[in-house]
């Protein structure tokens, strides 16, 4: 066994993570959890995603909680069996997220090429899942009845090539800014003491 002052010498602080393309990972606690390893420097993660990209946006919740909002019955016996249930049954994701757009698109011609936000933030959060969600169903909703390749929702965004060209079409932009990850978590905390001391 290893003393915990003996594995923090084993394994450098923080702990890096990045991930490309990924769903949801966790529920509420998961979410929290993570975030205190945030707060205590141990842990830091990135979190690449192409607008657009459906699987990023999965999954919203579990079969579990799908099935309690089709049946008024189920959701009251799950309720009841536990008050925490709802936040139990939704997935939430973790980290910085580094959201890509594409380049060339009439929607991105006035705008950054990237955008960074903390998954964590409880509004963030909550208009960033929103604008993805309407994003993805206004840019599928009027295409089902003329179905070509290209109108397949958003799933080519998904692809190995797809997150390449939109990682190297920010890279200039990225640079510029010399921004590293551990100095966005710093500029988060910054922001988040303003807003407590306010």
């Amino acid at each position: 066994t290893t003393t915990n002052s003996t594995t923090t010498q084993i394994i450098p602080m923080p702990v890096t993570c990045v991930s490309v393309a990924s769903p949801r990972v966790g529920d509420k606690s998961f979410q929290q959890a993570f975030q205190l390893c945030e707060q205590r420097g141990a842990l830091r993660h990135l979190r690449m995603a192409n607008e657009k990209d459906p699987v990023t946006l999965m999954p919203k919740s579990t079969s579990k909680k799908i099935w309690s909002m089709l049946s008024p019955v189920s959701y009251l016996a799950f309720k009841m069996a536990d008050q925490n249930f709802e936040d139990k049954e939704t997935y939430h994701h973790t980290g910085m997220k580094l959201k890509l757009r594409k380049s060339g698109l009439e929607d991105t011609t006035q705008q950054k090429l990237h955008v960074i936000g903390y998954s964590g933030a409880p509004k963030e959060q909550q208009q960033e899942e929103t604008a993805d969600a309407d994003a993805v169903k206004n840019s599928t909703a009027s295409k089902w009845l003329s179905f070509k390749e290209k109108d397949i929702p958003n799933v080519v965004l998904h692809f190995g090539n797809s997150y390449s060209e939109n990682l190297a079409g920010v890279k200039e932009e990225l640079t510029t800014l010399g921004l590293t990850l551990n100095e966005l978590y710093k500029e988060k905390a910054v922001a988040a003491a303003m807003l407590e001391s306010s």
